[in-house]
C-alpha cells in the first residue's frame, strides 16, 4: 500500500486486495491508519507513522479483522519513508506480510515442545547427519548430558551402546531403512559409566527441506530390571534356605486345597516339593489322630486368627504356625503355614533327661 502525504492510500496491489479482502480500487482513498487498525493497536500504528518523520523505517504487528468466510489474520507491516524516491506527494509505502500460518506453526511447535519437556521419557531428534537437534529434560536426566552439550553434536557423543546391548546399530539402521521404524530393548551406558536398560522407539520422519529426521523416544527400564533381578535373587536365596532348613512351607486356598509345599522338612515325610499341590488338606491328613486338630487350626486362620501348635506327624515332631494369607487388597485368600522339624531337638532333650 502506498499512501500520500495526508496518509490516504493512493495505490494498492493485488496482494493487498487479497489480504484485506477488498478490491484494490476500493482501498484507494482510505486513511492508512484506519485501514490497518483493528482492536487496540491504533495508537501503535499512529506512533509508527509519526516516527517515519525521522527517516527511520518502522515495523508493527497487527491483527486483521475477520471477513466473511475468513478467520482473523495476523500481519506484520513494514513502513518505509520513501517520499524522496517516489515523489513529494508520497509519504509511505506499507508492506504487509501474513504471519498467521507461521505464528500458528510456532505456537504448535512451542506447545509440543512444552509437552515433550515435561514427559519423563527421553525424547531426542537427530537430523540426516545424525546431529542432535532436540534433547528434552528426560534425556538430560537419563543420560546425564545437559541440553546445551547435546544440541548440534553427534548423538553417539551422548548415547553409548554396550557391546552386548542386545542389538546393533547395523540392525537398527536396516530396520529404519526398510520399515521407517525400530522398536526394542537395549543396554546403554551413561557418560559417568552407569549402565542403563532401555526400551526405545526410533522412527524416521520426512521433513520439508531435508532428507528426514530421526525421532527417538526412550523409556528407562533400569529400575524395573534391577527390581526383577533383586526379586529373583531373593527367591533363589529363599529356595536355597528352604532346601536346606529343616522346615516345611505350604499354602492353601480358601477351600483348604494345597497350592504349594516346599522345604527340606518334606524329606522326613518321604515327600517331594509340591507332592500334595492340588489335594485337599482334609484328604492329606485323613487317618491321622490329629487330623481334626490340624483342620481346625487352618479354619481359624481362614477366619483371620492365626495360631501356633505342636504336631507329631509320621514319627516327626513339628512346631507349626499357620496364618491367614492375604492378597494385595488385604483380603484373605487362603492359609500359609510354616512347620519347623524339631524331631532331633526332642531326641536330644530326651537323652539329656536320661
Amino acid at each position: 500500500l502506498v499512501a500520500d502525504a495526508h496518509g490516504r492510500v493512493m495505490f494498492a496491489n493485488q496482494a493487498s486486495s487479497a489480504i484485506m479482502g477488498l478490491p484494490a480500487d476500493d482501498l484507494l482513498g482510505h486513511d492508512l491508519v484506519d485501514l490497518l487498525t483493528y482492536g487496540d493497536n491504533q495508537a501503535e500504528m499512529q506512533t509508527a507513522l509519526r516516527n517515519l518523520g525521522a527517516g527511520v523505517p518502522q515495523m508493527v504487528e497487527a491483527p486483521l479483522p475477520p471477513a466473511e468466510g475468513r478467520a482473523k489474520r495476523l500481519l506484520v507491516w513494514s513502513f518505509l519513508p520513501v517520499s524522496l524516491i517516489l515523489g513529494a506527494d508520497t509519504q509511505v509505502i506499507a508492506t504487509g506480510r501474513d504471519l498467521t500460518e507461521s505464528r500458528l506453526q510456532q505456537d504448535r511447535i512451542s506447545f509440543q515442545s512444552n509437552i515433550l519437556a515435561q514427559v519423563r521419557e527421553a525424547v531426542l531428534v537427530c537430523d540426516e547427519d545424525n546431529l542432535v537437534s532436540y534433547w528434552n529434560a528426560g534425556a538430560e536426566e537419563l543420560y546425564g548430558v545437559p541440553r546445551s552439550c547435546a544440541i548440534g553434536k553427534p548423538w553417539m557423543a551422548s548415547v553409548h551402546f554396550e557391546a552386548n546391548s542386545g542389538t546393533s546399530l547395523e540392525l537398527i539402521s536396516e530396520s529404519l531403512h526398510q520399515h521407517g521404524e525400530w522398536r526394542g530393548e537395549m543396554t546403554q551406558r551413561r557418560l559417568d559409566g552407569g549402565h542403563l536398560r532401555v526400551a526405545a522407539t526410533i522412527g524416521r520422519r520426512v521433513v520439508a527441506g531435508s532428507n528426514g529426521v530421526y525421532v527417538a523416544i526412550i523409556h528407562d527400564l533400569t529400575k524395573r530390571y534391577q527390581a526383577e533381578e533383586a526379586r529373583r535373587a531373593s527367591e533363589q536365596r529363599l529356595r536355597l534356605t528352604l532346601h536346606q532348613a529343616p522346615a516345611i512351607l505350604w499354602s492353601t486356598d480358601t477351600n483348604l486345597i494345597y497350592t504349594t509345599s516346599l522345604g527340606a522338612g518334606l524329606r522326613g515325610l518321604l515327600q517331594e516339593e509340591n507332592d500334595v499341590t492340588g489335594q485337599a488338606l482334609i484328604d492329606v491328613v485323613k487317618g491321622d489322630p490329629q487330623a481334626d486338630y490340624i483342620v481346625a487350626y487352618h479354619r481359624r486362620a481362614l477366619a483371620g486368627q492365626g495360631g501356633h501348635y505342636h504336631l507329631r506327624y509320621r514319627d516327626c515332631d513339628f512346631d507349626v504356625n499357620v496364618e491367614p494369607l492375604y492378597d494385595p487388597d488385604q483380603q484373605i485368600v487362603g492359609v500359609i503355614g510354616v512347620a519347623v522339624d524339631v524331631t532331633e531337638l526332642r531326641k536330644s532333650l530326651e537323652e539329656v533327661r536320661l
